[in-house]
């Protein structure tokens, strides 16, 4: 949705989901994608992960493109370089652009495995 100042320009795009908000098992979530139709390659974009473990932030240079559909991986609770993977029952997922552009998401797929641990 965009975000509008007082003079109407546009200062931007932000999206909030939930992933699996009805779930009763513990997942450990690993990678996303989503389709995308835009004009600047997501190059103002952050994506910020919320679970009962930690957060974590993605910025453009995380993320791959490959043919309108952007790829990347999860990241570790609190950013850490190892271990502290995201986990829990739902996770909160909040993407953000900044300025005046293009952007239409057809799709957006969270992959994840059930945490037996």
């Amino acid at each position: 949705m965009y975000k509008w100042n007082d003079d109407g320009g546009s200062l931007g795009h932000s999206l909030k989901y939930v992933v699996n908000d009805n779930s009763s098992y513990v997942k450990t979530f690993d990678n996303a994608e989503f389709g995308a139709n835009t004009n600047d390659e997501c190059n103002n974009m952050k994506i910020t992960f919320k679970t009962k473990v930690g957060t974590g932030t993605l910025t453009k240079d995380d993320i791959t493109n490959r043919e309108y559909s952007y790829r990347y991986a999860i990241p570790r609770a609190d950013n850490a370089d190892y271990g502290d993977r995201m986990r829990d029952k739902t996770m909160s997922v909040e993407m953000t652009t900044d300025g005046d552009n293009n952007f239409s998401i057809q799709y957006i797929i969270t992959k994840y495995r059930i945490s037996w641990s």
